[in-house]
């Protein structure tokens, strides 16, 4: 009788825990996909921004910056085996005004900042917290950048002076972490790259970088 009790008392327990670990994988896909709307409406507001002002250099390298970071996103809904072929760009809507469109663009990024501190700090799956967290690193030296843009418009300066070392910095690690992290060259992790990076679950220390650990070839380091 004894034994017969633990066994369904186990089972109760069992039932609970299987039935947590069920919803909380489903909160972590919404989060996920969530997450990945936002990174396509990032890119899509910089190709239309980029689009109407060719002559702004910044805009063009924050696109690619966007797709390093949609690319991050599927990969780690990929290991998770979570479908995301029906996400779309959430919806934005530009200013007319070329200062104004350097201030929304600003400040999208500064939400986006909190939205991604808010979510790391919610989540307990290791890899998305990471995820969340280089991410938000990203978000906040694109804050920089729209800044300096901000700046150089209002006092009538080349939207790009002052700006070069972000963007320039941002540029150089799209290509340097694609060779790290990818390719089949002399770099760390079978890379083409030939420097040497701290590497820390995979992943290469982000403080070095304006939008760190994104580069072109995705997140390969993450594991699942």
């Amino acid at each position: 009788m004894k034994k017969g009790i633990k066994r369904m008392a186990l089972g109760l327990a069992l039932v609970m825990i299987l039935g947590t670990t069920a919803f909380a994988s489903e909160d972590l896909g919404a989060l996920l996909r969530e997450e990945l709307s936002e990174e396509m409406k990032a890119k899509a507001m910089y190709e239309e921004l980029s689009a109407q002002h060719p002559e702004i250099r910044s805009y063009q390298r924050l696109i690619r910056a966007e797709e390093n970071h949609v690319n991050a996103v599927k990969q780690v809904l990929d290991s998770k085996g979570i479908s995301y072929d029906d996400v779309v760009a959430g919806e934005y809507e530009l200013p007319e005004d070329k200062l104004e469109q350097a201030q929304y663009a600003k400040e999208f990024e500064i939400d986006d900042v909190a939205e991604l501190t808010e979510r790391r700090d919610n989540t307990e799956d290791e890899q998305t917290k990471e995820l969340l967290e280089r991410l938000r690193r990203g978000s906040e030296n694109h804050v920089k950048a729209m800044t300096r843009l901000e700046e150089n418009l209002i006092a009538g300066k080349d939207p790009q002076q002052g700006g070069g070392q972000v963007g320039g910095r941002m540029n150089n690690q799209n290509s340097d972490m694609g060779g790290r992290m990818n390719g089949n060259g002399n770099g760390l992790r079978d890379g083409r790259g030939m420097g040497q990076g701290n590497m820390e679950n995979g992943l290469r220390d982000p403080s070095r970088n304006d939008c760190p650990n994104l580069g072109a070839g995705g997140f390969q380091g993450f594991r699942k």
